[in-house]
């Protein structure tokens, strides 16, 4: 799983990098997280949220690829099924299914919606 940096507050959830989005409530206070996302939640492309990515590597394992790249100081694993040729140093931009997002504290205990 990666494991990205993130603030959470008033309802949204926000990357080093700006990118955010809107979930339901987490905490009662602002709030500095971890988000969860597997490999397989990630698609190219701009449908969902977008995040731009620094490709580091490409590693090749027959009708699939996993993508090694960078997002601010942490490394993200995308599993990629995707036609489109990629190489070292370019920057790609990566959708995720944000519904599959898992949201933990900096301690790894796991968030979940507050009712």
């Amino acid at each position: 799983m990666n494991f990205l940096k993130a603030r959470y507050a008033d309802g949204r959830i926000e990357l080093a990098n700006g990118v955010s989005w809107p979930v339901p409530p987490l905490a009662e206070q602002p709030l500095d997280i971890l988000v969860g996302l597997r490999p397989e939640h990630f698609v190219p492309g701009p449908e969902g949220v977008t995040l731009p990515l620094a490709v580091d590597i490409v590693e090749y394992l027959g009708g699939t690829r996993y993508v090694y790249a960078t997002l601010g100081e942490g490394q993200v694993i995308i599993e990629d099924r995707g036609a489109e040729d990629m190489a070292s140093g370019q920057i790609h931009d990566f959708a995720v299914d944000i519904s599959k997002a898992l949201y933990f504290t900096p301690a790894g205990e796991r968030l979940r919606p507050i009712a």
